[in-house]
Formats: C-alpha cells, sequence, structure tokens
C-alpha cells in the first residue's frame, strides 16, 4: 500500500461529514490513512478489527461510522468483511495510466460482495472523465463478478433428474446482508426496487432496520423473540418510509422504539 495519502482539506467543507460525530470523524479519517486501505478505496476489514485497532468498544464503533453508513459514505458488508468508501478515487486521482493498472491487483485484495460489484461501477464511470490513455488502461481491469458462495455438488451426474423432480424451478435469489450488523437482507433485484422507491434514504433506512433487529436481539443467544423472526427488511421498510412521510418525519432518521417495535403496514405482511 502506499506510504502517503491525500486527504483532501475540503473534507471539513462536507455537510455529510460535519454531521458525523467526533468519534465519527476520527474513524472516517482512520480509514482514509488505513495501511491496508486499497488505491481503489476499498478494504478487507471488520468492526471488531477497527474497534481492536483504535482500543474502542464494539459499541463505540458502531456509533462513531452510524452517519457515515446511513449517509452512503461508507459501505461495509460484515458477512464478507468488506469496507468500501465510495469517493475515495475522486481524492486519490491515479498520476497515470499505469496506476490504473494496478487497480486490477487492489480489487483483487476486497472481499468479494455486492458493494465490491458497485464500486467496479463507479471507477468505470470515473475513469470516463480522464483522458483516453486512462480509458485504455482500465480496459485491463477485470469486472469482479459477485456469486455467492455455492457448495459444490456431491453427485453431479444426479442434476439432470433433480431438475426434472423439481419441474425445472429457477433456484432462489442469493440474499445481500446489508448494514452493519448484515440484518437487512434482501435480494439485488429488492435492493434496486428499494433503492428506487427511496433515493438518497435508502442507506438511511437499510441502517435503521439493521440497528432495530440488532437490538431486538438477545444478547446471550443473539436470536430474535419468536414474534420478530422472519420480519423482512423488503417488508417493513417501505411502511416506515410510508408512515414517515404522512407524518412529515424525516426518512429514515427516526430511531426505532424497541421497547414498543414498529410494525410493518398488513398490507405488506406475508403470509405465513
Amino acid at each position: 500500500m502506499a506510504k502517503y495519502r491525500k486527504v483532501s482539506v475540503q473534507i471539513w467543507n462536507d455537510e455529510k461529514f460535519r454531521e458525523f460525530t467526533d468519534d465519527g470523524k476520527l474513524a472516517f479519517v482512520f480509514l482514509l490513512t488505513h495501511q491496508h486501505m486499497t488505491a481503489v478505496g476499498g478494504m478487507r476489514i471488520t468492526m471488531a478489527g477497527i474497534a481492536a485497532e483504535l482500543g474502542w468498544t464494539r459499541e463505540r464503533v458502531s456509533k462513531g461510522f452510524k452517519k457515515g453508513f446511513e449517509s452512503g459514505m461508507i459501505w461495509h458488508d460484515e458477512a464478507a468483511s468488506c469496507l468500501i468508501l465510495p469517493n475515495f478515487i475522486k481524492h486519490n486521482e491515479p498520476e497515470n495510466p499505469n496506476v490504473v493498472k494496478g487497480w486490477k491487483g487492489a480489487l483483487e485484495l476486497i472481499p468479494e460482495c455486492e458493494f465490491k460489484s458497485r464500486l467496479y461501477s463507479v471507477l468505470a464511470e470515473y475513469v470516463k472523465t480522464l483522458d483516453k490513455p486512462f480509458q485504455n488502461a482500465f480496459e485491463t481491469v477485470s469486472k469482479p463478478l459477485h456469486k455467492p458462495f455455492r457448495k459444490p455438488e456431491q453427485e453431479p451426474e444426479q442434476e439432470p433428474e433433480q431438475e426434472k423432480e423439481g419441474g425445472g424451478a429457477e433456484a432462489p435469489s442469493p440474499l445481500l446482508a446489508l448494514g452493519e450488523f448484515g440484518n437487512a437482507k434482501l435480494t439485488e433485484e429488492q435492493r434496486q426496487k428499494l433503492e428506487t422507491k427511496l433515493g438518497d434514504k435508502f442507506h438511511a433506512y437499510i441502517a435503521r432496520f439493521d440497528r432495530w433487529i440488532e437490538e431486538l436481539k438477545n444478547p446471550k443467544t443473539g436470536k430474535l423473540p419468536a414474534k420478530y423472526q422472519g420480519r423482512q427488511a423488503y417488508l417493513t421498510i417501505p411502511n416506515w418510509f410510508e408512515s414517515d412521510s404522512e407524518k412529515g418525519i424525516p426518512n429514515g432518521l427516526r430511531k426505532p422504539n424497541n421497547t414498543r417495535p414498529e410494525s410493518p403496514n398488513p398490507r405488506y405482511v406475508a403470509k405465513q
């Protein structure tokens, strides 16, 4: 990794960054200057690892990154141990085409997940603003394929028979574990629909649902109470969004009250 890194002084003028807590600002600069941060703004790290490095509690780290997750300035997939700063490349521009070619190696260091694929799209759009030599260099950078882990087939010779018995039904879409704790589980299609519906409030609602589920869990067993098991982000978040809009509450910014858990609109509740 680079021994030196650029940090724009304009960060202190950024409206979203100013809303961070003092811990949040320190933690964000910690990420910007982390020795394992790659040239494309992504790295393999966990919240527990950050807490250990800073000497903080896990709760302090979570509170520090809260605004970063909600604003979309930090993308984090806890299950994949992947953390990405999507605006990193705008402030650490490649000095020459060879640096762009080096992005291939940088991407290989980032765990496979949906956020990694989205980072590639960010890089692809950014390169379009550069001169032709940089664009040509980017052609050598392979697009990461986000594939869910699949257990190898034990008896591949039986696949044709199994497909026949299953009536040719398609396999269910893989779920993305979004949010700091990975509690907001959506398919890629569901994520796209929600992001279209919620716009720039998408990350705030994902963070809100993620924290709500985490706080409902039994601290000893890590399990949800029976009546909350099966609660789905795709069914609950639209109800919150509509309710907040009707009441004039800033979308996604209301903190869930776990002493009186929020219930999804009946028309969104899946039949059991």
